[in-house]
């Protein structure tokens, strides 16, 4: 996206997690997210609003889990999962690091 600063490289998600597929969407023009977003089981990300694309996932069938960084009561993507019938859980560092190998 423009006005970031450069990107970590993504590190070969296949390897450590069969059957896992890693989708780097933020370069992809937005009609282009909605096929890899609706064939997903489960997304996995950082608080953010690229979160919300939740809502063009399977109902009753997907789940969202999201990396909070000191976001307590902060319920947007657990409210889009009700809303939408995804299974939400998330995992919150309490301001604390996660160390990426």
């Amino acid at each position: 996206a423009a006005g970031r600063g450069p990107k970590r490289p993504l590190h070969p998600t296949a390897a450590v997690l069969p059957g896992v597929q890693e989708v780097e969407l933020s370069d992809v023009p937005f009609p282009q997210h909605l096929g890899p977003i609706g064939r997903a089981s489960i997304m996995v990300g950082v608080h953010g609003a690229a979160l919300a694309n939740v809502i063009f996932m399977q109902p009753g069938s997907s789940a969202l889990l999201e990396i909070m960084l000191n976001s307590i009561g902060n319920y947007h993507y657990h409210n889009l999962c009700w809303w939408t019938n995804c299974t939400y859980t998330s995992l919150d560092t309490h301001g604390s690091s996660i160390p990426v190998p």
